[in-house]
C-alpha cells in the first residue's frame, strides 16, 4: 500500500452551506441584539441617573423656594410693622404741625411763672383748662403770679378764668396753691 495514502476519518457532521449561512446570521442577531441591550441598558441606567439629579436640584430648589417664603413672610410682618410706625409719624407730625390749644396755654403759664414758684401737678381736659399745683416760699411772688394770669395784656387773652380751689402753708413754711385756669 501506499505510504502517502492517508485515511481520515470526520466524526463531525458535515454542515451543508445553508447552515453555515443560517448560523452566521444567528449569530449577528445574537451580537445585534446584544449591542440594543447594552444599549438600552445604558440608556435606562442614565435616564436613572438623570432621575436622581434631577429629584435633588428640585429639592433643593424647593428648600430655597422655602427659605425665601420664610424671609418674604419676615419682611411682610416688619413691613406691617413699619407701616404702622409711619402712619403713627405722620399722625404725630400732623398733631405737632397744627398748633394745639394745650400746648399754647402750657407755653404761656410756663412764661408767666416766676422762678420762685414750681408746679407740682398738672392736668388737664379736653376742652383745654387746667388744673395746676403749685408751690413756693414767697405769698407775694404767688399773688403776682396770679395777676399776671388774670391780666388780658399779659396772658394773651387765651385766658377766660383762674379759679383758686386751694390755698395752703405747710409747717415748713412752703405756701402750696391749686388753680383751676379756664382758657376761652
Amino acid at each position: 500500500m501506499d505510504r502517502n495514502f492517508k485515511i481520515t476519518i470526520n466524526l463531525l457532521p458535515h454542515l451543508e452551506p445553508k447552515n453555515v449561512a443560517a448560523q452566521r446570521r444567528f449569530q449577528k442577531v445574537q451580537l445585534i441584539s446584544t449591542l440594543v441591550i447594552l444599549l438600552l441598558f445604558f440608556a435606562v441606567s442614565t435616564s436613572f441617573a438623570l432621575t436622581i439629579l434631577q429629584k435633588a436640584n428640585l429639592d433643593k430648589a424647593t428648600r430655597q423656594v422655602s427659605d425665601s417664603e420664610k424671609a418674604v413672610s419676615q419682611q411682610q410682618s416688619k413691613e406691617v410693622s413699619l407701616t404702622v410706625l409711619k402712619n403713627r409719624l405722620v399722625s404725630i407730625d400732623q398733631i405737632q404741625s397744627v398748633p394745639s390749644k394745650h400746648r399754647e396755654i402750657f407755653t404761656l403759664v410756663n412764661n408767666l411763672t416766676p422762678q420762685s414758684i414750681f408746679a407740682n401737678s398738672l392736668s388737664t381736659d379736653k376742652s383745654g383748662n387746667l388744673i395746676v399745683s403749685f408751690i413756693s416760699a414767697s405769698i407775694v411772688d404767688l399773688d403776682l403770679f396770679i395777676e399776671d394770669l388774670i391780666n388780658k395784656d399779659k396772658n394773651e387773652g387765651k385766658i377766660a378764668s383762674v379759679d383758686v380751689d386751694s390755698l395752703s402753708r405747710g409747717r415748713d413754711g412752703i405756701y402750696r396753691i391749686s388753680l383751676k385756669i379756664s382758657t376761652k
